[in-house]
């Protein structure tokens, strides 16, 4: 009984924090991660503006937004499969995806930026919140494997 609530407990944690991880990519799109250049100071740019405009060579914020939302979509479907099933693992491969796609559009947009933006920092943010909730739920597999 007490392993089949930390086990219920443990879930709904992942769920959470893979819901949670998820959006935090996804939003942080939408928020600042650059600057237009020009004479007079224009606004600044979001990283939904790099991906909607002819700016060119903006492939990590498409790869951030993406993960996010492959991610996203592992969170839906742990709220579906809470049985330890086949399902769990199609969503740890969907949390690794989109941890993966996240964390490689946030390192390249280091590298091509050389600072961490407000938009950057909450999509890592919620990466690592992703990486959280993908070891957890690995965990709660091999916990329940190992009783």
């Amino acid at each position: 009984m007490k392993d089949g609530l930390i086990r219920k407990v443990m879930l709904s944690i992942v769920m959470a924090l893979s819901f949670m991880g998820g959006l935090l990519a996804i939003f942080g799109v939408f928020l600042r991660w650059g600057f237009r250049v020009g004479i007079l100071r224009a606004p600044d740019i979001t990283g939904w503006d790099m991906i909607t405009t002819t700016i060119a060579g903006n492939l990590n914020v498409f790869l951030v937004l993406i993960g996010g939302a492959i991610a996203f979509l592992g969170g839906l479907a742990l709220a579906l499969f809470r049985d330890r099933t086949f399902g769990q693992k199609i969503v740890l491969c969907l949390l690794g995806l989109g941890m993966v796609f996240t964390v490689i559009g946030c390192i390249w947009s280091i590298q091509k930026y050389g600072s961490v933006p407000p938009g950057l920092f909450v999509s890592m943010l919620g990466t690592l919140l992703l990486a959280i909730g993908a070891l957890l739920l690995i965990f709660v597999n091999l916990y329940q494997v190992s009783r």
